[in-house]
């Protein structure tokens, strides 16, 4: 079964850390793509350059947890 990238539209951007080792852009770039090809053309993406997880966090500089969970290679569809 494949899941529809459809949506209503509205505008979507996705502000990615270009280091992010985490939750690496790549896939949210293939994510954003397929939505568009779905035909979302307000789907918008910026890399910020130089940027690490947690980049937009006001406070203390982002580290890496080695236990944080990623569900990048997950084959289930966790919904709300």
């Amino acid at each position: 079964m494949t899941r529809s990238k459809a949506t209503t539209g509205a505008p979507i951007i996705l502000m990615l850390a270009e280091l992010d080792n985490q939750c690496p852009p790549a896939h949210c770039l293939e994510h954003a793509a397929g939505l568009q090809h779905a035909g979302n053309m307000n789907v918008e993406t910026k890399i910020y350059e130089s940027a690490h997880h947690g980049w937009e966090f006001i406070g203390n500089a982002p580290f890496f947890d080695k236990w944080a969970e990623n569900y990048a290679k997950c084959q289930a569809w966790i919904e709300r």
